[in-house]
């Protein structure tokens, strides 16, 4: 089961985030210009996203990640995105030209027996 977001105060009194370790995450380090794929988890509505330095990887909730050309087109996918929200059982795409390492780590916005 995904860990919770919590949003709490610290010692000023404001909002943050109170981001746990998850428990639901997954790893991989990408081959350069291939395609590498995650299915959401049931009980998640938030990925974290963590990538190797300097190196652009493009993350699609809707297509298969491409490359972009050199010219304008339209896309789904997101350049190294920090933290979005999800939709539980759908697949993530990743791609990029170098060979990151990348890391998801997945929450749920919900309270437990919510789900």
């Amino acid at each position: 089961m995904s860990n919770r977001l919590l949003v709490v105060k610290d010692v000023n009194g404001n909002v943050i985030y109170g981001l746990p370790f998850a428990t639901d995450g997954y790893e991989t380090t990408l081959a350069a210009n291939t395609e590498q794929h995650v299915t959401v988890p049931n009980d998640a509505q938030i990925a974290v996203f963590s990538y190797t330095g300097g190196v652009d990887v493009f993350v699609d909730p809707a297509t298969t990640a491409t490359l972009p050309s050199s010219s304008f087109a339209p896309t789904t996918a997101d350049l190294n995105p920090v933290m979005r929200l999800v939709t539980p059982g759908t697949t993530l795409s990743f791609i990029s030209a170098g060979t990151p390492y990348v890391k998801v780590s997945f929450y749920t916005l919900l309270a437990p027996g919510l789900v």
